[in-house]
């Protein structure tokens, strides 16, 4: 049984009686039935304004009716409406045909029949349609070995492969002509063509970047180890450690923290990791920007100097005779006695540049002439001052005050950092310490907006094969016109005299 294939043949039934006719009791709410008799096909036409979804959801439930009045043990219900059977598998759906379906299928399984939808596109590419309608009315008595396992591809082939031998048996005047892909031999037997060759199918040539290396522990972002904890009392859990990929795409988001670590980061670029990496690729960021002391608190080894280059010192040691920086130079505005004693984090991710290349291909490139190989990157020396860094839209990176105008004696000065609110540092004497209570978000002179979506790959390469014509002009259409003209036939009596000028031509030349 099928329910309706298009609005001109919306039902069909083969080899019937009538009596079973009579029991499918089609009452429509039209007069649409054109023709029946016993042991023939019979059609009804549908109007024009019927809605064909739900005129298929209709003859669905009315060859339900007829299922369940009469006894089967396998039942295959056939139909082309895809919309038709996703409102079936919709649950809960709003439709009062589909919950009059629901019920019919309940009470026809009580009664231990096996029933199954399937689904056939109406056009299976033959010329004439209701050939495959014929074919899948006689799919329904597919033999008994085969009715349990059928598959929807396994019965698509079935129905086209029975729908050409119904073709061949019984031709028409549509199936007369011979397709355009059939050749006919000298013996009379027939070739089809080969179908055409399609174009190659375009591979990727995309190549992800090699990813960066993370620095070991103890060195650069991942010198230290940090244990956080929600609420004091709280066991401690250790954060993992920082990645390049982490720091690039921390750069380019804003993410509130939660305070659940495992929570899932779903932001654009795609985080690697959970909040507990998020934190602690933040903390690796803060700790490289604002981690500052007073001038001389930090000072290089003399040991050290020697077999570390100037430009690549990643370590310091405490200065012993460390003498305290007076209060007033402490808030000279120009930052001069303030230093950084974290290494700066390059936008490689690190804070010591990586080469993606190895030492073999280095020397083996070093003679050819490198174009697109990115120039390593420097950050600022560690213990640099304040004084050089830079500033953000006119806005100064650090704003020093006094902590108290009453007591200056006892006062002590105050660091803030204007790139990550939140972010101070104290100093007194030979104290001083740095602190951060904020959100972990740093200043932007503009308001948060998300990175743009990446350019759309081309789907395939452009060619010749893919490219229109141009139109040919005026005079490029006129030459291919004379070109193609037909020759001008020459007269009966202008061949006879050229025939005799070429026969007096050859008696002079034999005379002579």
């Amino acid at each position: 049984m099928r329910g309706p294939l298009t609005s001109s043949y919306p039902l069909a039934f083969r080899d019937l009686s009538a009596s079973s006719l009579m029991a499918l009791n089609l009452k429509f709410p039209w007069d649409a039935l054109l023709r029946w008799k016993e042991g023939s096909n019979f059609k009804f036409r549908l109007p024009e304004e019927t809605n064909v979804f739900t005129a298929e959801l209709y003859a669905i439930f009315k060859s339900l009716c007829f299922v369940y009045r009469n006894c089967h043990c396998s039942v295959h219900i056939f139909t082309d409406s895809m919309s038709a059977l996703l409102a079936l598998s919709t649950l809960y759906s709003w439709n009062p045909l589909v919950q009059m379906i629901y019920e019919k299928v309940l009470e026809i399984v009580l009664k231990s029949t096996r029933l199954a939808f399937y689904c056939i596109l109406g056009h299976t590419g033959l010329s004439v349609n209701e050939l495959a309608d014929q074919a899948s009315k006689e799919a329904v008595h597919l033999p008994p070995e085969v009715r349990s396992g059928v598959m929807f591809l396994d019965l698509k082939d079935y129905v086209r492969c029975r729908a050409e031998l119904v073709s061949e048996s019984n031709p028409g005047p549509e199936n007369n002509d011979k397709g355009a892909d059939v050749v006919e031999l000298e013996g009379g037997s027939e070739v089809r063509k080969p179908p055409p060759k399609l174009p190659p199918i375009p591979q990727s040539v995309y190549k992800p970047p090699r990813e960066i290396p993370p620095e070991k522990i103890g060195i650069g972002a991942n010198k230290k180890v940090y244990f956080v904890c929600n609420n004091p009392g709280d066991d401690w859990t250790m954060l993992p450690d920082v990645t390049p990929q982490q720091i690039n795409v921390a750069r380019q988001i804003k993410k509130y923290f939660t305070g659940d670590l495992n929570t899932e980061i779903l932001t654009y670029p795609p985080f690697p990791g959970t909040e507990m990496n998020y934190l602690r690729a933040q903390i690796a960021r803060i700790s490289a920007g604002t981690q500052v002391s007073p001038l001389g608190f930090y000072y290089f080894d003399e040991e050290e100097e020697e077999d570390e280059e100037e430009e690549f010192r990643t370590s310091y040691v405490e200065n012993p005779d460390f003498e305290p920086v007076p209060l007033k130079d402490l808030l000279d505005k120009s930052m001069s006695f303030w230093v950084h004693h974290t290494l700066y984090i390059l936008k490689q991710g690190r804070t010591t540049w990586w080469s993606p290349k190895s030492e073999e291909e280095a020397e083996e490139e070093e003679e050819e002439e490198l174009e697109n190989v990115s120039e390593e990157e420097v950050g600022p020396p560690i213990l640099t001052p304040l004084s050089e860094d830079a500033t953000l839209e006119s806005v100064p990176p650090w704003t020093v005050r006094i902590s108290s105008q009453l007591m200056p004696d006892f006062a002590v000065a105050v660091l803030r950092s204007n790139l990550w609110p939140g972010a101070h540092t104290f100093a007194t004497g030979r104290k001083f310490e740095n602190v951060y209570f904020g959100w972990g978000h740093k200043y932007t002179s503009y308001n948060y907006s998300p990175p743009t979506l990446e350019a759309t790959q081309k789907t395939y390469p452009l060619g010749p094969e893919i490219m229109e014509m141009e139109d040919p002009t005026p005079e490029e259409e006129e030459a291919w016109r004379i070109a193609h003209e037909p020759k001008p036939e020459v007269l009966e009596e202008e061949q006879e005299e050229e025939e005799d000028m070429e026969e007096e031509n050859e008696d002079d030349d034999d005379e002579d």
